[in-house]
C-alpha cells in the first residue's frame, strides 16, 4: 500500500511555525517544496536559471530532476514561493547556481536531519516512524489540499508533475478524506431538509 500521510490543517500551522523559527535554508526548502507540490530532490536541485520571478512566475524543472525523467515540468509559482526565492536571491551568493547550495556550493545532498529538527520542534515527532510526517508527506499535503479544494485529478496530476495515467494512484494518495470533511458531510447529511 503508498503511504498516504498528509499534514492536517493543524499539524501545517505547528509546522508553519517550527519552519519559521529555523535558520532559513531549510525554512525556505521544504517552504518550496509544499508551495510547489514537487520531491525534495527536485527541490534541492533547483537552479536559478530555471526560476522566473517576474511577469508569470514559474519553475521549469528540466526533466532529469523529474522522476521517471519523461520531461521537464512548469510549475506556476504562487506569490508565496516567489516571496520565499526573492528571499534566497538576497541570502545565496550570485555565482550560485543553486537556489539552495550547501557549504560546498553544490546542492544539498540531504535534509533529514533539519527534517527531524522541524518536526521536533512542531511537536511532530513520534516514536512510530509510520506515524511520525516525512518530507514527501508536504508534496501529498499539497496534492490532498487540491483534492478537498475540488481540484479534477487529471489537473492535480498534471500539478504533480505527474503522468495522466497516474490518476488512480493520485486518486488512492492524494484524494484522502480528512476527519474534518468526514465530520462535516455527516453534519451536512444530518441537517434537517427544507419541504418545499
Amino acid at each position: 500500500l503508498p503511504r498516504t500521510r498528509f499534514l492536517s490543517d493543524s499539524e501545517a500551522a505547528k509546522l508553519d511555525a517550527a519552519l519559521a523559527a529555523d535558520e532559513p535554508l531549510y525554512a525556505h526548502l521544504f517552504g518550496i517544496s509544499l508551495l510547489t507540490a514537487q520531491r525534495m530532490g527536485a527541490c534541492a536541485r533547483m537552479r536559478w536559471e530555471d526560476v522566473q520571478l517576474t511577469g508569470a512566475p514559474c519553475w521549469r524543472i528540466p526533466a532529469v530532476d523529474m522522476k521517471g525523467r519523461r520531461g521537464g515540468h512548469v510549475v506556476p509559482l504562487v506569490p508565496q514561493a516567489v516571496a520565499i526565492l526573492r528571499a534566497r536571491r538576497k541570502i545565496v551568493n550570485d555565482s550560485s547556481r543553486w537556489v539552495f547550495p550547501s557549504v560546498n556550493g553544490l546542492p544539498l545532498p540531504a535534509w533529514s536531519k533539519p527534517w527531524l529538527r522541524i518536526i521536533r520542534r512542531a511537536g511532530l515527532w513520534h516514536e512510530d516512524a509510520d506515524r511520525r510526517p516525512r518530507p514527501h508527506d508536504l508534496r501529498r499535503t499539497a496534492g490532498a489540499r487540491m483534492t478537498a479544494a475540488g481540484v479534477p485529478l487529471s489537473v492535480v496530476c498534471k500539478a504533480l508533475g505527474d503522468q495522466p495515467s497516474s490518476a488512480s494512484m493520485v486518486a488512492r494518495v492524494y484524494a484522502q478524506v480528512s476527519d474534518e470533511a468526514l465530520n462535516d458531510a455527516f453534519s451536512a447529511m444530518s441537517k434537517p431538509r427544507r419541504s418545499r
